[in-house]
């Protein structure tokens, strides 16, 4: 499941919207901190702000902050890798963007299948 997430982030930082539809289950759901607690974006509605970021941003890296984590959850039987990054990025205004600490939590189904994202980013570092 670590690699699939290293793979993963390769596909966002290359901008391969159909290469990341394989990774995630059709039914899969994610949150971020710039949502109000509780709520859950659809898929469609996250490769939609993913286009959107991906027109006003260029030379989108991220680069791996120590080594992920992946733990079983016995009781609930899935698996979540925990994963950190560092954020570097150019606006198309020009002002650039480094450092930026991101933390993801991803949840496997049976599957192998992403079936939640956790996105845990501080909006506010980029505005």
């Amino acid at each position: 499941y670590i690699v699939t997430v290293r793979k993963l982030i390769n596909a966002w930082c290359a901008e391969n919207i159909d290469s990341l539809r394989t990774f995630y289950a059709k039914n899969a759901v994610i949150t971020d901190l710039s949502s109000k607690v509780g709520v859950v974006v659809s898929l469609e509605e996250k490769f939609n702000r993913n286009r959107k970021t991906f027109a006003d941003l260029n030379n989108i890296n991220l680069e791996q902050v120590g080594y992920p984590d992946c733990i079983y959850y016995a009781k609930e039987d899935y698996y979540i890798v925990y994963s950190w990054w560092s954020l570097s990025f150019k606006r198309n205004d020009g002002k650039e963007y480094s450092k930026i600490p991101v933390m993801l939590a991803h949840t496997f189904n049976k599957e192998g299948k992403i079936s939640r994202e956790d996105i845990y980013l501080s909006a506010n570092l980029i505005e």
